[in-house]
């Protein structure tokens, strides 16, 4: 998975270079077709085939094969949530029902650039040379994927519209990608993720060695975080933890207030030890 880093509103960039979308707050997901057969796979590389099946029949009636990147989306986090982690046959089937998914694709990998028949690159209609050119993939996702009531394909739309409809709630936030990037897997300063954060000061609890994460108290709610945290800030708390019993240890946290599921993407900004 290409992934993004953090984006600053002090220095949003240049519309000339870069594209702007909407981000949508699910779980990412690639889709795998080849032929008739179709995986999801998250970015843990755990299969998710048979937990999202509307997302696996949709996908099928698309006559080529490829390897798409997306995300599943429900009404909310916490519909998704109850879908997720099911296993059971039965309660998916319920669950479909209860709490329906959409999987918004924005992106294709360079599996689809291939010599074979059914690859997309290959029909006479897409005489696309240079794969690297992120608009290049967008223009064929946007011919080889059939949109339908559970598949939707993510385009780029003005930024002054991104910005409005992340002050009013209707959208998390918004991502800017270079026109010209290539699809490399990690985290790529190529891909930009803006997002409407909080920021407070949280006590620091403790440390967790394993995960290399502090364990906070914000806003009266314990969490775990690691995000924005250096090697060199971590040793300096845990030395403090280790020599004093009871140590005042305050950090700045930045996050997201989702109205459904609370604080979520803690981020680490500065560390005062007093």
């Amino acid at each position: 998975f290409q992934l993004c880093e953090r984006g600053d509103f002090s220095s949003i960039p240049d519309e000339k270079k870069f594209i702007f979308e909407p981000n949508y707050d699910g779980t990412r997901i690639a889709a795998w077709k080849n032929g008739d057969e179709v995986k999801l796979i998250n970015r843990r590389g755990v299969d998710k085939t048979d937990v999202f099946p509307e997302v696996v029949e949709d996908l099928k009636k698309n006559k080529f094969s490829f390897i798409i990147d997306g995300e599943i989306v429900a009404k909310d986090f916490s519909s998704l949530a109850k879908r997720d982690h099911l296993k059971d046959a039965a309660k998916i089937r319920i669950a479909r029902k209860l709490f329906p998914v959409q999987y918004y694709v924005f992106d294709l990998t360079d599996q689809c650039f291939d010599n074979s028949h059914r690859s997309p690159i290959h029909h006479h209609r897409w005489k696309i040379t240079n794969r690297d050119r992120l608009i290049d993939r967008k223009y064929l996702v946007n011919h080889i994927i059939e949109e339908s009531e559970t598949i939707k394909i993510v385009r780029p739309e003005p930024l002054e519209i991104l910005i409005m409809k992340m002050a009013v709630g209707a959208i998390e936030g918004f991502v800017a990608k270079k026109k010209d990037s290539p699809y490399v897997g990690g985290r790529q300063s190529t891909w930009l993720k803006f997002r409407m954060e909080e920021t407070a000061d949280a006590k620091v609890l403790g440390i967790k060695e394993g995960k290399r994460s502090l364990r906070i108290l914000l806003k009266g709610k314990e969490h775990h975080v690691s995000s924005g945290l250096t090697d060199k800030s971590f040793a300096e708390v845990k030395k403090v933890f280790d020599t004093l019993p009871n140590p005042e240890i305050y950090c700045s946290v930045s996050f997201y207030n989702d109205p459904h599921t609370g604080y979520r993407f803690p981020h680490i900004s500065s560390i005062k030890i007093k």
